[in-house]
């Protein structure tokens, strides 16, 4: 099984910060190979998008601001991601 990375996904978002500040600050961003698939209002929709593009691949969605803040996942650093119900 590969290894699941979002770098590429971090430093096209990175690269297209300044341009993205433009016309959504605020919103979310989806990134999935390098691109910026779409931008959303929220968060969820986002990533609600990028699991029905992408089903289980990795892809990222970050909120563009100007300012970087630190964002911790705590169900996902818990296991509770993969929990089953």
């Amino acid at each position: 099984m590969q290894a699941i990375s979002i770098d590429k996904e971090i430093e096209a978002f990175e690269a297209q910060l300044e341009e993205l500040l433009a016309d959504y600050e605020g919103k979310f961003a989806l990134v999935k190979d390098g691109t910026v698939v779409d931008t959303f209002d929220s968060e969820g929709e986002a990533y609600t998008e990028g699991v029905n593009r992408f089903g289980d691949e990795a892809f990222l969605v970050r909120r563009i601001l100007s300012t970087k803040t630190l964002e911790s996942l705590p169900a996902l650093f818990s296991g509770v991601v993969n929990a089953c119900t």
